[in-house]
């Protein structure tokens, strides 16, 4: 789990959302009610939320990654949109169709999630810069220093969402060292080595244009493992974090995700 900044709705979303919450919001108090009373439920007011508007720029938001354990969540309609705070407890129906409170889950998440809450928001800035990622083994823990109150939503967050579930540590841990090993390290020495070579040689040397394919080759490996889609935010913290530590590689993670077109498949 990773920050996400959300930023501002689109104009189309905005109005969409604006109109469903004037239809249906009383409508949406009425079945919380019934339910809570465990009375007979009147009909289901509109799932909005699942209009492909929404679903794609969300899903473009996250990356297609879960928001809460990070997979790779895009098949046809197997990714959901969950309600951060729940429909269920939400018996003013004042989040259930506001933006910031969708968050792009897998089907695994959102179903274990249910109407459990407090847990940790992947898009509030302040709680995520109280948990880190733990390398040695793919998880992530709360900080020591963090509140009491955040080591709370991190427990019900454990416990109610496969942050540190099912074998998400196992997969990210192996992630972290093939990204860092395998292919930035190498792309970096090779690159380095091309930058040798057109200094001395010049850029149309037969030295420097076999460094440069090698590059690509590389570079296109890397791409690849991008295109697969898992942990795309856990690979954005590792290349941000090798690139502040080395600013000449040749490109950042934003830059990986146009040439990959990962967004386009």
């Amino acid at each position: 789990m990773h920050y996400i900044k959300r930023g501002t709705a689109s104009k189309k979303i905005k109005d969409l959302l604006e109109s469903s919450n004037k239809k249906h919001k009383e409508n949406w108090k009425l079945y919380n009610k019934a339910k809570k009373d465990n009375q007979r439920l009147p009909t289901k007011p509109s799932s909005t939320w699942n209009n492909d508007i929404i679903r794609n720029e969300l899903k473009i938001l996250f990356l297609k990654n879960c928001g809460y354990c990070g997979i790779h969540t895009d098949k046809g309609h197997e990714a959901e949109v969950d309600h951060f705070f729940p429909k269920s407890e939400d018996l003013e129906a004042n989040l259930i169709y506001n933006w910031n409170n969708f968050i792009w889950s897998c089907p695994s998440c959102n179903r274990k999630k249910s109407s459990n809450y407090p847990i940790i928001n992947p898009c509030d800035e302040d709680e995520m810069d109280q948990i880190y990622f733990h390398s040695a083994d793919g998880r992530y823990l709360p900080f020591h220093s963090s509140t009491e109150d955040l080591k709370t939503k991190f427990s019900n967050t454990e416990e109610y969402t496969f942050i540190n579930g099912k074998n998400r540590p196992e997969r990210r841990e192996y992630i972290y060292r093939d990204v860092l090993e395998n292919h930035l390290r190498r792309i970096n020495l090779i690159f380095s080595l091309f930058e040798v070579e057109k200094e001395v040689k010049g850029k149309n040397s037969k030295e420097a244009k076999e460094k440069f394919t090698l590059f690509q080759t590389r570079k296109n490996d890397f791409l690849k493992l991008i295109r697969c889609g898992d942990y795309l935010y856990l690979i954005k913290y590792i290349m941000d974090d090798y690139i502040s530590e080395n600013p000449n590689f040749p490109f950042n993670f934003d830059q990986a995700i146009e040439d990959s077109q990962y967004l386009e498949q």
